[in-house]
């Protein structure tokens, strides 16, 4: 896998390497299993929490706290 083994170098030692590629595959899974989902839910309700609509059925965009 391509993508573990990132920030990789030949002059780190065996070990060094072994932490890089274990905490890229774990950052790996992080980004896929929650920041994905939780960016697919997010967009999906982003509308619904970002504009409103008045009682002549007009869109306003929702500034504020």
């Amino acid at each position: 896998m391509k993508i573990a083994k990132i920030g990789l170098d030949d002059s780190y030692p065996e070990y060094i390497q072994q932490k890089i590629i274990l905490s890229n595959q774990i950052a790996l899974v992080i980004g896929l299993l929650v920041a994905a989902p939780f960016t697919f839910i997010s967009l999906i309700h982003f509308p619904d929490c970002l504009f409103t609509h008045d009682r002549n059925n007009r869109m306003h965009v929702y500034i504020g706290i």
